[in-house]
């Protein structure tokens, strides 16, 4: 009884809570909007070329991703496959649709099947990974400090500096100092244990694919990879302003600040960035003088677009890995 109590909690805490929250700051903001102010903007002469072009961007991008990722692994010894690798990374949004982040794990979990991989070193390189698009987003962020400093200075004009203030900082501080006592004395006690040596190999390999980028004989075309992953995401944002009149003028520069808000949203763990993306959208636009009800049809229509876009080509590579390998091999112990 007490593990099928425990199995529905975990799925409430993966699938249920990050929806309900989703949703509730999703009606939080849309609560004020009139359905007639949607209305009108769908109404309008939308130009859904755009809309159509930018799925392109969006899917090429993670489709670079799986090839960006591939250079990881090779170093560890492992030749693999560029199709699964780019069906595994797009398989990867389908599944965090359903439970987020999960499909990190999932693709790692695919690859190492289909791949006769270890799965701790995916998961290396997979941290590897998404630590440069870190570092690209603080790229990005600095970029686009530099062209519109006034737009970003503006979302926080009416805030006081008490979020930055001593107290503040000395509470958070003792927090981290508290997390970190417990960590250690949580570490003490585990090493007597005699799983200890099963965690201790596991992390061993995910160092080893932690190390993989200094192995790399193709840095240049990382790098290449990269600034094609993140150019065409923000392509995939960007081209949707050309499909609407109150947006299309808006340049580049101002995109890019809005791109990188976008960055920001859906670093939460919902579903698809249901709602935190339509708040940091909205927020970007009405900054820059766009109408609130008109920047909530334009978060609304993009995201539900884009949303269902990735879920059509997600969940097809999902059921197309099977089909197109369908010989697993047994991932090494």
């Amino acid at each position: 009884m007490w593990s099928g109590i425990k199995k529905i909690s975990v799925n409430f805490l993966k699938i249920v809570l990050p929806l309900v929250l989703g949703g509730l700051l999703l009606w939080y903001i849309y609560k004020d909007i009139e359905l007639g102010q949607i209305a009108q903007v769908l109404n309008s002469d939308i130009r859904y070329g755009y809309l159509l072009l930018s799925l392109v961007f969006g899917l090429g991008a993670n489709m670079l991703r799986g090839l960006r990722w591939g250079l990881l692994i090779e170093p560890l010894g492992y030749k693999p496959r560029k199709t699964l690798l780019m069906l595994a990374v797009v398989g990867n949004y389908g599944v965090n649709l359903v439970l987020p982040r999960v499909g990190e794990v999932w693709r790692c979990g695919i690859v190492a099947k289909y791949d006769n991989q270890l799965f701790s070193k995916l998961f290396g390189t997979l941290i590897v990974d998404r630590l440069y698009d870190l570092i690209a987003i603080a790229a990005i962020f600095l970029l686009s400090f530099v062209l519109t400093p006034g737009f970003y200075l503006s979302l926080f004009q009416d805030e006081p500096s008490a979020a930055f203030s001593l107290h503040n900082a000395l509470l958070w501080g003792g927090a981290l100092l508290v997390a970190l006592v417990l960590a250690w004395g949580v570490f003490v006690v585990v090493r007597h244990f005699a799983f200890y040596a099963r965690i201790k190999r596991f992390f061993a390999n995910v160092l080893d694919g932690l190390r993989s980028f200094w192995a790399m004989k193709h840095k240049g075309r990382f790098l290449a990879y990269t600034i094609g992953v993140w150019g065409g995401y923000f392509l995939y944002f960007y081209l949707t302003f050309f499909a609407f009149g109150f947006t299309h003028e808006l340049s580049p520069a101002y995109g890019l600040a809005i791109f990188v808000l976008t960055c920001v949203g859906v670093m939460v763990p919902v579903q698809g960035g249901v709602g935190p993306w339509h708040f940091v959208v909205i927020l970007g636009l009405v900054s820059l003088g766009i109408a609130r009800g008109d920047a909530a049809a334009f978060a609304l229509i993009v995201h539900t677009l884009q949303t269902l876009w990735v879920a059509l080509t997600g969940f097809a590579c999902v059921l197309a890995i099977p089909i197109v390998y369908n010989n697993p091999k047994t991932s090494p112990q």
